[in-house]
Formats: C-alpha cells, structure tokens, sequence
C-alpha cells in the first residue's frame, strides 16, 4: 500500500477522479439520450423513471421473538408477526352496534 504522501498517492487520485468524471458524464449523457427518446417513444420514458422500482427489493431481517429461538425462515417470520399483530389489533364494533349501545 502507499501512503497518502507518496508518487503513488498522487497518481491514484488522479486516475480516480478522472474515472468518476467519465462515470458521471456517461450517467448523464445516458440520461439525456432517454429524456430525447422519450418525446418520441413515451414507453421508453416509462421505463427510465420506474427503472428504480424494479430493482427494490425489502427482506425482512431475522426476528428474535421474546424467549424464543431465532426464526430466519420466511414462513416462521409470517407465523411470529401473525402472531404479534393478532394479538395487539382487536376487532371493533360496526357503526350499527355502536349507534345500538348509545340509543338504550
């Protein structure tokens, strides 16, 4: 390794800030080439803007529950928040009941 004094120090800064320019001109010539494509073709507009969408994907992490073992599997995980948010949400009454109760 070098140290950030050093020839070699300097040399790598160069060539990194030379390849994060050319990075960042292609991003946005690519971008500009989509934008002037998409007055000619919406579709492919479309598929510029969500093209972040369909990359997202969200896992649930390991859960822990209290005086348990962990659970990593997808169908236990389902099993333990099925669990917890029965347990804490309760069925309310309908509007009818409600308005029953008050009238007696």
């Amino acid at each position: 390794m070098f140290n950030k004094d050093g020839k070699e120090y300097l040399k790598y800064v160069k060539a990194r800030n030379k390849a994060k320019e050319k990075v960042r001109r292609a991003v946005r010539d690519y971008e500009k080439r989509s934008l002037k494509e998409a007055k000619k073709n919406p579709k492919a507009s479309d598929k510029f803007v969500n093209k972040d969408k369909l990359k997202t994907s969200y896992r649930v992490t390991n859960i822990l529950p209290e005086h348990d073992n962990l659970v990593s599997s997808d169908a236990g995980k389902a099993e333990v928040f099925n669990t917890y948010f029965s347990s804490v949400f309760t069925e309310e009454q309908s509007v009818n009941e409600k308005l029953d109760v008050r009238l007696q």
